[in-house]
């Protein structure tokens, strides 16, 4: 026959036991928005919010490589239509000068950027800032060329150099826009449909109580 005293004691014991057994790393606590109704209790991660301190960066980073990618496509498809409307107008030399190509090439590459960063749906403001950053590593040395203490090739060299510098500066500076989601896929996801999150959670709960049930009519 058991009495109270042994009935606690065995109840400690079984908890003293469970949180012996718990995996290391593993947080004791439980968040009632971390689950959907009728789920099983889990366990947080201690490097959680270090994982989504990370996560938040990503769009900052894709949104850097897709501009140098559309800088690229931008100058390559771009620079040619240059060529041949220079010739037609009877002034190809102007390309020989260093000032005039510095400007067709940033422009090239600004081009391809703002018509990316526009079908993201980046605002304005954001694209003439970008388009600046790219013109400016050039424009700096144009004093230096045209007193001839600066060759034409070490202005190109310098300014491919520093125009990738130049855009992240920017994007630090406005980390808190680019270190969200792209503002094309903001405003699908805002057209959703309301509450999908929370109809797919409540079809879970409701998923685990029919296979409790299930099993409580197996046993």
């Amino acid at each position: 026959m058991f009495t109270y005293p042994d009935i606690t004691s065995q109840l400690g014991q079984a908890w003293l036991a469970r949180t012996d057994t718990q995996e290391p790393g593993m947080s004791s606590t439980t968040s009632a928005a971390g689950h959907c109704p009728g789920g099983e209790m889990t366990t947080t991660p201690y490097d959680q919010p270090r994982r989504r301190h990370l996560a938040g960066w990503l769009p900052f980073i894709r949104h850097y490589i897709e501009m140098v990618l559309a800088m690229a496509v931008g100058m390559v498809a771009l620079h040619p239509l240059w060529t041949y409307a220079l010739q037609a107008v009877g002034a190809p030399h102007l390309l020989d000068h260093a000032e005039p190509m510095a400007l067709v090439m940033a422009t090239d590459m600004a081009l391809g950027m703002a018509a990316w960063m526009a079908f993201r749906r980046h605002s304005w403001r954001a694209i003439a800032e970008m388009s600046a950053a790219m013109y400016l590593p050039f424009v700096i040395f144009f004093p230096a060329t045209l007193a001839g203490v600066m060759t034409g090739g070490a202005l190109m060299v310098a300014g491919h150099v520093l125009m990738p510098a130049s855009m992240l500066a920017v994007m630090l500076r406005r980390r808190d826009h680019y270190c969200h989601r792209p503002a094309r896929r903001a405003a699908e996801a805002e057209t959703a449909a309301p509450g999908t999150a929370d109809l797919a959670c409540q079809r879970a709960g409701s998923r685990a109580l029919d296979a409790a049930d299930r099993r409580a009519a197996v046993l």
